[in-house]
């Protein structure tokens, strides 16, 4: 099926809906002049206006196996009927042993343990909390551009200055940044990994905190799917080694599937000391997890009370939902579908960069790819170009976001199971909003 708009976009009872939204829904929350989305199935979304679009977003990647999978409804439908609320860290029950059970089974950590979290946030939480308790060093290295969560902890290590700016006064003063290796923007001379690893190297030498935490993206997401050169990972592994210090992988993005590998971490054959998951393997459900070697998440017992839990904690229809949504992602050719849209959807997206001077870089792995647009001199980011794109694309039911550091990458991550003729539909539009807006830029 394809996407299909009978009305203005954003159409007249999306725009009545956000001025209700307005004023009642703290500000920032949701964005102006957007569509309220009132059903999705498989890579298709409905608005409240009857038009239909094309995700290539996979609502922020999390649903690789498609919107309302049966599979999960199901789960969640069976589950309903049974238990919909637990008791957290008090009671167990059957959903949430089946579901750790699983992330176990695949997770990239020989006998990992698991600790589940209510969202992506949570689970950076979780493991820079693990990091401390293991090695009692607060310090925490992270990169630039990177992306882990909103939350204290988590804000603390992401890049954006403007998310962490408000906030500073009470943001932990224990985190460093080295650069992330951004191949399109290196400049240096010699080779940008070596640069990467010694710059790293360096800033581990020069941390006024001691450091028991690294934590890294092997594929930065939403500051515009930036993917490191080979060896990046391996390399931040053995320096971790050399220095005592516990290497977090945040895949909560690029984990299950999403980058062609089952993991980030795959892709340099590497095995992380703590890994966070979710987005893909929730199935469209409110859960994550973190993942560490036992011997670290030895350290989260005591005497007394848990020392992080909540209320919602391991929730019933969230982990039902989830282990639905793991059993289809590993009991199908996941791995083979993503690596197949990934080379169409490169090729094509290279076909078009060719012939469109704002496309500065076509970039990706797996079904993370990303379209950077830059100005005439072919390296100054162009994000009016984004926004134009963006929304020239949506009115064609077509929904691309945009991302990077600059605002000026588009950002394709969709689902697993797109067509061929969803696939063609999809560049088509692509290809024409670039050409559309190029001719207006000039």
């Amino acid at each position: 099926m394809l996407p299909k708009i009978v009305s203005a976009v954003p159409g007249p009872r999306s725009q009545a809906l956000l001025a209700q939204l307005a004023a009642s829904e703290a500000p920032s929350l949701t964005l102006p002049g957007g569509i309220v989305w009132a059903e999705a199935e498989g890579a298709l979304v409905t608005d409240v206006d009857g038009n239909c679009y094309l995700d290539l977003a996979a609502a922020f990647g999390v649903v690789g196996i498609g919107h309302r999978h049966p599979a999960v409804l199901a789960a969640i439908q069976a589950q309903s009927q049974r238990l919909i609320h637990g008791m957290g860290d008090v009671f167990a029950h059957e959903a949430r042993i089946e579901l750790v059970q699983l992330i176990k089974q695949h997770a990239p950590i020989a006998d990992g343990r698991v600790f589940l979290a209510g969202g992506g946030a949570e689970s950076i939480e979780i493991a820079l909390k693990t990091a401390m308790l293991a090695t009692q060093k607060p310090g925490v290295l992270a990169f630039t551009g990177g992306y882990h969560g909103l939350s204290y902890g988590s804000l603390a290590a992401t890049n954006r200055a403007d998310f962490r700016q408000p906030f500073l006064p009470q943001l932990s003063s224990h985190t460093q940044r080295a650069p992330y290796p951004y191949l399109f923007r290196w400049r240096g001379p010699g080779d940008c990994l070596d640069w990467a690893l010694s710059t790293t190297e360096q800033a581990i030498k020069t941390s006024v905190s001691p450091l028991g935490a690294l934590i890294v993206e092997p594929v930065q997401g939403r500051e515009g799917e930036i993917v490191p050169p080979d060896g990046w990972l391996r390399g931040l592994r053995q320096l971790c080694d050399q220095y005592e210090i516990l290497l977090i992988a945040d895949e909560i993005f690029t984990g299950w599937g999403r980058t062609g590998q089952w993991w980030g971490v795959n892709h340099d054959g590497i095995e992380p000391d703590l890994i966070c998951m979710g987005k893909g393997m929730t199935g469209g459900l409110q859960i994550a997890a973190c993942v560490g070697r036992a011997a670290h998440m030895a350290h989260w017992q005591v005497n007394g009370e848990p020392l992080h839990t909540g209320t919602f904690m391991g929730h019933p229809l969230a982990c039902a939902g989830a282990a639905a949504a793991i059993r289809v992602l590993t009991e199908h050719n996941t791995l083979d579908r993503v690596n197949q849209l990934s080379t169409q959807l490169l090729r094509g997206l290279g076909a078009i960069a060719e012939n469109c001077a704002l496309v500065g870089d076509v970039r990706g792995r797996g079904l993370m790819l990303g379209l950077e647009l830059v100005q005439a001199d072919g390296i100054t980011p162009n994000p009016r170009a984004v926004m134009q794109v963006t929304s020239f694309c949506q009115a064609q039911g077509v929904l691309v976001l945009g991302g990077g550091m600059d605002g000026n990458v588009l950002s394709l991550t969709p689902p697993f199971i797109l067509n061929q003729v969803q696939v063609d539909y999809a560049l088509d539009v692509l290809q024409q909003a670039l050409a559309t807006v190029a001719k207006q830029q000039k």
